[in-house]
């Protein structure tokens, strides 16, 4: 949790965006459903309204987001393991 913690983070001061909320079974009931070899990591991102406004700023804001959720994809065994803290 903390790989995905500082993720947020830097999304937020980085990319400016709204809200990144966590939901499924890496925090449902403290992550007991969630199993290392076949969960995955449910994210919600809000984009921010200064870019929402008009279809180019979306696409940059969204090439760039790819980049920042290709860095996680990289955590996904400490964040598989940190499940279990």
């Amino acid at each position: 949790m903390d790989a995905l913690a500082a993720w947020r983070g830097a999304l937020v001061k980085e990319m400016g965006s709204d809200a990144v909320f966590v939901f499924g079974s890496l925090v449902y009931r403290d992550g007991a459903q969630f199993y290392q070899a076949t969960s995955d990591v449910d994210i919600l991102v809000v984009i921010p309204q200064s870019v929402a406004k008009d279809a180019l700023s979306r696409m940059e804001w969204l090439t760039k987001f790819l980049a920042q959720k290709s860095a996680l994809a990289g955590c996904g065994k400490s964040l598989a393991q940190n499940a279990w803290a």
